[in-house]
């Protein structure tokens, strides 16, 4: 793979160059947005006021068939010479947008390490134009891209911990709702999602696009030419319900009067994030986070999800924010903050870790059954007194339950953890001791 080594300041994706085109003849107009593409370049590449080590690496993708690129991340501080590992976040962009449009996201993170935010990787792949991350005969196999070729690649090439307790996922738009359905999908190899904008219920997303394909059709068959609507019908089936045998190259999800076709419709829903938290089992062990603004046109693809995963009993985080569907930048400090909490809570890694020594030797923690329907027995075995905490906190950080603070003799020691009247998810078991620390995962089954 070759890599460009860029060092940079990124504005702000909102900020964009505008300029009258009235009276200025096509080769006139093409000329001016090839010098604003080059002055933004210029000032993207050399900027001498860095904080942010942007890497843009170029290679050819076996999965995809193609050249590709991707924009990876490091914090300030980044050495390969000391043993400083990190977490990494992996943000999936919007629809016919480049990865490069949302680089301002590493300058949100280095803005929050003075808040507490720990640093990280930020990884952008590559999805253009309306792949959805999916796996399509006609788009490309993007989520296999994404799992398969980017992620080993960072882990092997970059100082990135190769487990799922430290890699989250983020999207905005196309890129939050594959977020969210790869995150639900692969529970093991994330810890935290986090969707903005993200169109979570397919089913109410064709919905609302219905009424405006009729009024491009007016009944007639879906087309290319009919407007903006029929084409963005034929890019979405051509990833959800391809078809190489069918015009287009897909089975259309809308008819032309735009009522969704249900025997196709029976395909999408294994890319339908909402369908998928519909077996609740998809949802254990990732934190997730998703917003959305109060004058997004998808705003209610968002709303059913969070209606959806209370209903369920699923933890989660929902955030309507004040604006539309392009001010992500104002609220990545929010889905960065939660990320963090999530890694944090989850940094001892799988069953149970201790700081300063081997569980053996000083520690034992164990839990039955596990995972647990109301309540479970929290066995905890010391091989001497000490003074000890040991209490039960969720995802988010928030202590819910202290089973004992003071001092603890030597041997076996029995807790009955009762979480009847808290929603189904991970929960973590903190214990505290002589300046040591041990911590087990215990699950909720609603």
């Amino acid at each position: 793979m070759r890599e460009l080594f860029l060092k940079t300041y990124y504005y702000e994706p909102e900020q964009r160059l505008a300029f009258t085109v009235e009276g200025i003849s096509w080769e006139g107009r093409l000329m001016r947005r090839m010098f604003l593409f080059l002055c933004v370049f210029l000032f993207t590449a050399f900027s001498l006021n860095a904080e942010v080590t942007v890497f843009n690496v170029n290679y050819e993708s076996e999965v995809l068939g193609q050249n590709v690129s991707i924009q990876v991340c490091l914090p300030d501080g980044y050495d390969e010479e000391d043993a400083t590992t990190y977490r990494t976040i992996y943000f999936l962009h919007g629809g016919n947008t480049y990865p490069s449009y949302y680089l301002s996201v590493s300058d949100t993170l280095d803005a929050l390490l003075s808040e507490g935010v720990d640093p990280m990787i930020i990884v952008l792949p590559y999805g253009y134009p309306l792949t959805w991350f999916a796996n399509s005969e006609v788009t490309g196999m993007y989520e296999d891209h994404v799992m398969n070729e980017v992620i080993p690649y960072i882990e092997s090439n970059y100082k990135a911990r190769a487990n799922g307790d430290s890699r989250a996922l983020m999207g905005h738009s196309m890129g939050g709702t594959a977020a969210a359905r790869i995150g639900l999908t692969h529970p093991d190899d994330f810890c935290a999602v986090a969707s903005h904008g993200g169109e979570l219920s397919l089913r109410r997303m064709l919905e609302i696009m219905g009424p405006r394909v009729f009024t491009e059709t007016f009944g007639a068959a879906i087309s290319p030419a009919r407007g903006t609507w029929c084409n963005y019908t034929i890019d979405c089936s051509q990833t959800y319900s391809p078809n190489l045998e069918k015009t287009y190259d897909c089975d259309l999800v809308l008819s032309g009067s735009g009522d969704i076709k249900e025997d196709v419709w029976s395909r999408w829903k294994a890319f339908d994030p909402m369908s998928i938290v519909g077996e609740a089992e998809s949802a254990f062990g990732v934190a997730l986070y998703m917003d959305i603004g109060n004058v997004d046109m998808w705003r209610t693809t968002t709303e059913v999800m969070d209606d959806s995963l209370t209903a369920l009993g699923i933890d989660h985080t929902f955030r309507l924010y004040d604006g539309n569907h392009l001010q992500v930048a104002e609220q990545y400090r929010y889905s960065l903050k939660f990320i963090d909490d999530a890694f944090k809570v989850l940094s001892v890694g799988e069953d149970i870790q201790t700081s300063g020594s081997l569980p053996e030797e000083w520690c034992l923690v164990r839990s039955y059954p596990n995972p647990f329907n109301s309540s479970c027995t929290v066995e905890l075995e010391l091989k001497d007194a000490r003074p000890l905490t040991a209490r039960v906190y969720d995802l988010l950080g928030r202590e819910l339950i202290t089973l004992h603070t003071g001092g603890m003799g030597a041997g076996m020691h029995r807790f009955n953890v009762d979480l009847s009247g808290h929603s189904s998810g991970v929960y973590l078991l903190d214990v505290q001791g002589g300046g040591q620390q041990a911590q087990h995962r215990i699950v909720l089954v609603r």
